[in-house]
């Protein structure tokens, strides 16, 4: 084997390596994007707001602010009411909320005005303006809590969607390189095996949910929802990787015997 032959090869695995990866990239960022968006977010993240918001509720004294609400509402000078929240019931940075009385007035117990202040408050992380690129203000979070509003906020939306069209560019330029390394049809093989290999692990998506469901703690059970959501995106994509790296191999054998 000439030492040419040898350098095709290792570059082979190299850049299939590097296209495995990238394209892994790829559709976690395109995962990300989906489950970052509003309509995604907003009622997975209201869940789990009602469920901290009321886990420690007495019924009989939420109904009665709930009835306090109502009473101060029906003044005609009162247009909203804002509602101070202790630091252990809600997310960083949220001292407290306003909620319009036309909407409080439209509520018909108070299960309809936690999940009023529920939506008040995942608009306000969500929306939170932030100044600079997103490593920065990764460093600034400081805890592992603002970290995690970070990750579920706009400004991180829109960062994916930034960065996804240059993972895309990576994943397609690398794809041709393995094409013009090794021809066509073995191009073809190249990928398709790279798609299958990156697909397997979630073949067993069913399994992973229940040993991470099972290891919850019961105070945490509400957040089964963010974590069936989650690997549901993830899943649906690399499952499409998966078919699609099947359908090139078998693409390449029926060419390979078609050739002979």
């Amino acid at each position: 084997m000439s030492i040419k032959s040898i350098l095709r090869k290792i570059s082979l695995i190299i850049f299939s390596l590097i296209f495995s990866i990238s394209l892994s990239f790829l559709l976690i960022t395109h995962g990300l994007l989906e489950l970052t968006e509003y309509n995604t977010l907003q009622p997975i993240m209201v869940d789990i707001f009602n469920s901290a918001l009321t886990i420690e509720g007495n019924e009989t004294e939420m109904q009665m602010n709930y009835n306090l609400l109502l009473q101060q509402c029906k003044d005609s000078q009162t247009n909203k009411i804002e509602i101070p929240l202790g630091t252990g019931e809600t997310p960083i940075e949220i001292s407290s909320i306003t909620l319009d009385c036309n909407e409080v007035k439209d509520t018909s117990n108070y299960h309809d005005i936690v999940n009023l202040i529920s939506k008040n408050i995942f608009d306000k992380l969500y929306y939170k303006e932030y100044t600079g690129d997103f490593l920065t203000n990764w460093k600034k979070s400081g805890s592992e809590e603002n970290k995690a509003w970070l990750l579920f906020s706009n400004y991180f939306h829109n960062y994916l969607k930034q960065n996804l069209k240059y993972i895309l560019i990576l994943t397609i330029i690398t794809a041709v390189i393995i094409i013009l390394l090794s021809g066509i049809l073995n191009g073809i093989k190249n990928i398709g095996i790279s798609c299958v290999f990156i697909g397997i692990p979630f073949l067993f998506v069913g399994l992973i949910k229940k040993m991470i469901i099972l290891k919850l703690p019961q105070e945490a059970s509400f957040a089964s929802s963010f974590i069936d959501k989650i690997l549901d995106i993830f899943r649906d994509r690399f499952l499409i990787a998966f078919a699609l790296g099947i359908i090139l191999v078998i693409i390449y054998v029926i060419v390979k015997k078609i050739k002979k």
